[in-house]
């Protein structure tokens, strides 16, 4: 789009240089002006060729754009086509136009030299056959986004208004419709004066066009506006009139995100009465799900630097079969590429503002390749601070053993860069792959309504997940609820475990003396991959039989046993009544109750 608007400069600075040399005017008026007559030609041949590029660009970036954010095949066909067609129509009309005239120059200098343009009639019947095309690709273009965005993981008035905006293509479109009527003045004597109407109309339906296109990108400027006079935030800590603590979407909508791992794998979770914890097997199904090979998690027991060293260098339990020669005590390297952080939220903790954070420092102008998305819906945000980390180490700028995140993640974080935050969170919670992988761990429940919220929701303990990992030797703490990513200095993988340690103490220290709900866990290299580098046959053993045992329970996790516990009651029941012992039996579990009631 950038290419369009210098283009579009140009076709601008044509028009007006134009004006002043006689565009609009009648042949009349050249009379005692003859030398202003070459330049009104030659500006006007200019223009033309301007606005012819500068509609082809606009269109094909709106349609690329467009095809950023569908996963939907049709639209993307529907799109293909509508570039394809633009690009062959309108290059055919701009090789026209430069070459209607033999020579060239002899357009506009036809006064002056000999030469034969092209027949009016024709380059009218090209002008028509274009704008046909245009004016289908503009309209196409604008009724699109309503059909794209009604699916989008957003309310109702966000998608209208949002549709609203991207669909200002339509008025290009009227334009377009507007101008045809005035094309047959291309084979009029006086076209000077005649195509004037013509010129008004391109100059709207480029300015609309491009407009349209860019109005997305004015929302990160509108923000930064209002932060700075207002002094408000750009994204606030979840409150209870900010973000419920309870999901309130049904699981049978498919763009729905399931309260998983437990339910302490949402956004904004509530918790009554107990410990939580991370399920290490649930994560590293997740992401294997999704793609990501070679990666596992390991749930740190102590907060201290040493822990996460003992997971970068482990010694072999068994023998090597083939032990190096020159090193005795061999040990595997295996990078920590960052940890993930679940935390209590305090409701009365003191906030923190746009300029600075409680701890660190928002780094406002993060390097290009840190990916750091905000969140914008619930139930997410144990998933968003594993993608956190795991998209940040997959280069091996970042780390010595880049994460392979398979085709469909490194397809979402190529389309996803150089959006802002809040847009790289929507296309976060819009991509179904991520979704369905997310949704794949909720517990099976036919009793559970999330559309219902009791008081007791609202009042119970919040948490939260955080990813905390290195880029470009920079530790960076990643919140889908700040505003920016949170810089606490500079970090290289050696220096990780103290770094991160310190900053996690601080966090920590924070809380009220006695507060020990807080988990940690480590992301790190597949053990079974290190086990088989250094030939640590038992190790590799104790990996396999983990990882049966993660399969095991999150087979156990996504099963509904309800009709399988009323299949065994109704078996005892009828065992109980076969043998005659149905009624003592039920006066003997009455009598259990009430004696452990009067305890």
């Amino acid at each position: 789009m950038v290419v369009a608007m210098i283009f579009n400069l140009a076709f601008a600075i044509c028009t007006f240089a134009g004006a002043k040399y006689g565009f609009g005017q009648q042949m009349t008026w050249f009379i005692d002006k003859p030398g202003y007559l070459r330049y009104a030609l030659l500006y006007w041949w200019l223009g033309q060729n301007f606005y012819l590029v500068t509609a082809i660009i606009a269109k094909i970036s709106i349609a690329m754009t467009l095809l950023r954010i569908t996963p939907n095949k049709i639209h993307a066909v529907i799109l293909y086509t509508i570039s394809a067609l633009t690009i062959l129509v309108g290059t055919m009309f701009v090789l026209v136009s430069i070459f209607e005239c033999t020579p060239v120059d002899f357009f506009w200098n036809r006064l002056t030299k000999s030469g034969k343009c092209v027949d009016p009639n024709a380059l009218v019947g090209i002008a028509y056959t274009a704008s046909v095309v245009a004016a289908i690709a503009d309209f196409i273009l604008g009724l699109l986004p309503c059909f794209i965005v009604w699916n989008l993981q957003m309310n109702r008035q966000t998608k209208i208004a949002l549709a609203g905006i991207m669909g200002l293509g339509c008025i290009a479109g009227a334009t377009v419709i507007v101008r045809i009527p005035y094309l047959s003045a291309y084979k009029h004597a006086d076209f000077l004066h005649a195509t004037h109407a013509v010129s008004i109309c391109s100059n709207i339906e480029t300015g609309v066009g491009i407009t349209a296109s860019s109005l997305a990108t004015l929302r990160p400027i509108f923000r930064f506006l209002r932060d700075t006079t207002s002094g408000s935030r750009s994204r606030k800590r979840p409150t209870e009139n900010s973000y419920p603590l309870s999901s309130v979407a049904n699981n049978s909508d498919k763009h729905h995100w399931a309260d998983t791992v437990g339910g302490y794998h949402s956004m904004s979770t509530t918790i009554t009465g107990r410990q939580p914890s991370m399920q290490n097997g649930v994560f590293t199904s997740l992401i294997e799900n999704l793609g990501v090979k070679g990666v596992q998690f390991e749930e740190l027991i102590s907060l201290d630097a040493d822990t996460i060293r003992s997971l970068r260098s482990i010694p072999p339990i068994s023998p090597l079969p083939n032990p190096p020669v020159t090193n005795k005590t061999y040990k595997i390297k295996s990078p920590v590429y960052g940890v993930i952080f679940l935390f209590k939220y305090l409701r009365d903790q003191t906030p923190t503002t746009p300029e600075a954070p409680i701890d660190g420092t928002y780094d406002k102008t993060a390097p290009e390749n840190l990916f750091f998305a905000a969140q914008t819906i619930q139930n997410a945000c144990g998933t968003q601070a594993i993608l956190s980390v795991i998209l940040n180490q997959d280069s091996a700028s970042s780390t010595p053993y880049p994460i392979d995140i398979g085709d469909e993640l490194r397809s979402f974080k190529d389309f996803t860069t150089g959006f802002p935050a809040d847009l790289r969170g929507e296309a976060l919670s819009n991509s179904e792959t991520v979704r369905t992988a997310h949704n794949a761990f909720a517990r099976a429940s036919p009793f559970v309504d999330e559309t219902v919220r009791t008081a007791r929701d609202e009042e119970g303990d919040v948490y939260h997940f955080i990813g905390y990992t290195a880029v470009n030797g920079t530790l960076y703490e990643l919140d889908g609820l700040q505003p920016y990513p949170i810089s606490h200095g500079e970090c290289d993988a050696e220096g990780f475990p103290e770094k991160v340690i310190g900053v996690l103490q601080r966090r920590v220290a924070r809380y009220p003396e006695g507060e020990t709900r807080f988990n940690l866990m480590a992301v790190v290299r597949d053990l079974r991959a290190r086990a088989r580098e250094i030939g640590d046959v038992e190790m590799l053993q104790r990996e396999e039989r983990k990882r049966r045992a993660w399969d095991w329970e999150n087979t156990l996790r996504r099963s509904n046993f309800v009709g399988f516990i009323g299949e065994v009651l109704k078996g005892v029941v009828g065992m109980k009544e076969k043998e005659g012992k149905f009624d003592e039996w039920v006066q003997k579990a009455k009598g259990e109750t009430e004696r452990r009631l009067r305890r």
